[in-house]
């Protein structure tokens, strides 16, 4: 396969451009990042109490809507070869995270573990550390559980959290961290204390600790920070690549740097008449979901 650079891109926009393909109106983005995960189901030793696979299928659908607004590309390795894990001692509400992140671990992928339904929800989800490339979710909990810890692995922290402020400057100070003391989107309670109301825009944020059905929003200076840190590639590079985007009367055509990966193509959003020509590498996992 050919390896390509960024002067082979500008070779292809001019001579689009020319033959009129580009029109006036399009522009050029140099930021989009596409991130590959790779899914991990967990069920008892017997195979049961694994997350049905629609829910799955569905819970990835969301978090793919959820970052493609800001400019980050999930891509899904292998939709069709879920790792399965039947094991009783992660099949568990508190498994050993320390182990479980060793089990199959995909070295040009972030791995997105979904627990075992067998599991009370008294842990919601898990990521490694902040930032990380492993993440578990509990096999019973929502959608917006797995974009919280997804973002998380992209270096936020939760809203009342103090290292937060380092890049925070949109929310207001978050002083309604307690998740229990919620008693739904809009009143907090601690004890026999007044009901609080907290913001609005804390209430809905994903890193808060309201309910998980509240849920529904980032703050620009978290979409920052998470870009920012994606486009080091520091941390992210096996897992990471910087996305060229043109856009075109009609449509978007994009390219994929990622370190000297393979030329391939893919109808990346058909619905938006959007195609990716997408660097896979290694090139023998090309599923681009």
């Amino acid at each position: 396969m050919l390896t390509l650079n960024k002067s082979f891109y500008v070779f292809v926009i001019i001579i689009l451009f020319l033959s009129g393909l580009i029109y006036a109106e399009g522009t050029i983005e140099w930021d989009a990042v596409n991130v590959r995960v790779y899914v991990h189901r967990i069920s008892d030793s017997n195979g049961e109490y694994g997350k049905p696979y629609n829910l799955i299928d569905s819970q990835m659908d969301n978090l793919k809507d959820v970052y493609d607004d800001f400019g980050i590309y999930i891509q899904w390795i292998n939709p069709e070869d879920i790792d399965e894990i039947m094991d009783d001692a992660y099949a568990v509400p508190h498994p050993d995270f320390d182990n479980l992140f060793q089990v199959n671990r995909q070295p040009n992928a972030i791995d997105i573990y979904f627990g075992s339904t067998h599991s009370p929800t008294v842990k919601l989800g898990w990521a490694g550390d902040i930032p990380s490339l492993k993440l578990w979710v509990n096999g019973s909990v929502s959608e917006n559980v797995l974009v919280h810890e997804m973002a998380h692995c992209f270096w936020l922290y939760h809203t009342y959290d103090d290292r937060s402020r380092e890049y925070e400057t949109y929310l207001p100070h978050d002083d309604w961290g307690n998740s229990s003391y919620w008693l739904n989107c809009t009143e907090y309670q601690f004890g026999n204390n007044p009901i609080e109301y907290p913001p609005t825009i804390i209430a809905t944020n994903y890193m808060s600790a309201s309910p998980y059905y509240c849920k529904d929003s980032f703050s620009p200076d978290q979409s920052d920070r998470m870009r920012f840190r994606l486009e080091e590639k520091s941390f992210y590079q096996n897992v990471a690549s910087e996305c060229i985007t043109v856009t075109l009367k009609n449509s978007t055509l994009g390219f994929s740097d990622n370190l000297g990966g393979y030329l391939g193509l893919d109808d990346y959003a058909t619905a938006a008449s959007v195609y990716m020509i997408t660097l896979i590498s290694p090139p023998d996992q090309t599923s681009l979901w």
